[in-house]
């Protein structure tokens, strides 16, 4: 739940920049997330019982460890770094009357991960997360054919998974051009566009890692 909340985030931040209607994202992400239930629930069903291994935690102890994180400040961390960010992110998106004011936010829901992590980590996936910028836009620009972007996404999608937990630099630098070819599927924009979502997703970046500064010296402290 923890991880589709994160990536519902992200949907939900690119289609309202497209003009999407927010209870369309919520629609269609939870047709994706019953669809996924049935598919797990048929596999599970043709496939052979898996004897549990010894020290797997039950359903019992897992919602105790739930429930006992909601009374400590680690069970809200990732709220208290997502939200304030994200709300700083989409006041300059609106005082700053520009098209793309929406990559600053989008930038933030990135670059924040559910666990955490360094300082080091967090500056690791906003140099991956600029890189991705600027080579997605060298893919638009370029406007390949049809066939060369299906297999554009197809390649880097498949690398997402291998890259997310080995290398979290390179998943950005992966993941950004892949969003950033199904955002700009059909038009090219302009080199003005790209140099306005490069400053948006610096912006986004320092801004998200902010919150890491703050819990870096409380913890210090």
């Amino acid at each position: 739940m923890a991880d589709a909340t994160a990536r519902f985030t992200a949907f939900l931040v690119m289609a309202t920049g497209l003009n999407g209607a927010a209870w369309e994202v919520a629609y269609w992400f939870a047709g994706g997330v019953a669809w996924a239930i049935l598919l797990g629930l048929a596999g599970a069903a043709v496939s052979a019982p898996i004897a549990p291994a010894g020290g797997v935690p039950t359903y019992r102890q897992l919602w105790r460890r739930w429930w006992g994180n909601l009374h400590r400040f680690e069970g809200w961390q990732y709220v208290v770094c997502l939200v304030p960010a994200l709300a700083v992110a989409e006041v300059i998106g609106v005082l700053w009357h520009q098209e793309k004011g929406y990559w600053i936010a989008l930038a933030v829901v990135i670059v924040i991960r559910r666990r955490g992590g360094s300082l080091l980590r967090a500056t690791q996936r906003c140099l991956g997360t600029c890189a991705g910028v600027l080579i997605g836009g060298a893919l638009v620009l370029w406007v390949p054919p049809s066939w060369a972007i299906v297999a554009v996404v197809s390649v880097l999608a498949g690398l997402r998974p291998l890259l997310k937990e080995r290398n979290y630099a390179a998943y950005a630098t992966v993941m950004t051009p892949l969003v950033v070819l199904l955002m700009d599927l059909g038009r090219t924009p302009g080199l003005s566009t790209i140099g306005y979502r490069l400053i948006d997703t610096v912006i986004g970046c320092l801004i998200a890692i902010l919150p890491t500064l703050v819990l870096r010296r409380r913890h210090v402290a």
